[in-house]
């Protein structure tokens, strides 16, 4: 008995060294939600009543998690932490660019598996087709004297689903950085959280859906037209 019970304190003693080493699971799951500014929150003036938005591909090189935090490398019990979405990336990004396309006055269908290509578009009902692709979703932070930056960058395609065409193509990119290199800035200053600098970094990204002006003339483009001559951008 006595033996036992000493290899019960040796094995809760080694289990708990094991958890301050950080020998348990660092992952946290994040979940992150879209609300259209205030400012872009107007119609776009006549704009087509309907657009199809197929859902967005996730092609970033590590979708198993979005950001991490770096272990401090003068601190033995320091992990790094990694943060993972509760629900797919894809998922996210399609959902708060179907939100943002709402506010500006668009009735939205949903659809997915269109490759981008506007020659393989068929049987689309709406006059607009939208679909892309995430290339970055990521923030990283590490410890003191360091900074925390955040990017989101989406390719994003519109096409004219009648006449098959391409009317802009680009990337939607959303950014945010905080600086820790001044000792005022590491000991005074409100240093955000991680999954904070991400989530504006999201928001920011999303919001040049309504701001870009490459992408506002697309959306105008396809317009119905009442007076017989068609003006191209």
């Amino acid at each position: 008995m006595k033996n036992c019970a000493r290899w019960l304190i040796c094995g809760g003693a080694l289990m708990a060294g094991l958890l301050l080493a950080g020998c348990v699971p660092d992952n946290t799951r994040l979940e992150f939600a879209y609300s259209p500014a205030l400012a872009v929150s107007e119609p776009v003036p006549d704009a087509p009543k309907s657009v199809t938005v197929y859902e967005f591909g996730d092609e970033r090189q590590n979708q198993a998690y979005v950001g991490q935090t770096l272990a401090n490398p003068w601190d033995r019990l320091s992990h790094a932490t990694h943060y993972q979405t509760a629900r797919p990336v894809g998922q996210v990004v399609t959902d708060a660019i179907v939100r943002n396309l709402e506010s500006q006055g668009f009735h939205v269908v949903r659809a997915s598996g269109w490759n981008l290509d506007p020659a393989t578009l068929r049987d689309v009902a709406t006059g607009l087709a939208v679909g892309g692709k995430i290339k970055a979703f990521w923030v990283e932070s590490a410890p003191y004297f360091s900074s925390e930056s955040a990017l989101v960058n989406i390719r994003v395609v519109i096409a004219d689903a009648a006449d098959k065409r391409i009317l802009w193509e680009g990337d939607i990119i959303g950014s945010e950085t905080f600086n820790t290199n001044t000792i005022e800035k590491a000991f005074f200053a409100t240093r955000p959280e991680p999954p904070e600098l991400l989530q504006k970094a999201f928001s920011g990204a999303i919001d040049e859906l309504s701001k870009h002006p490459g992408i506002q003339r697309a959306l105008k483009s396809a317009m119905p037209q009442t007076v017989g001559l068609a003006i191209w951008f």
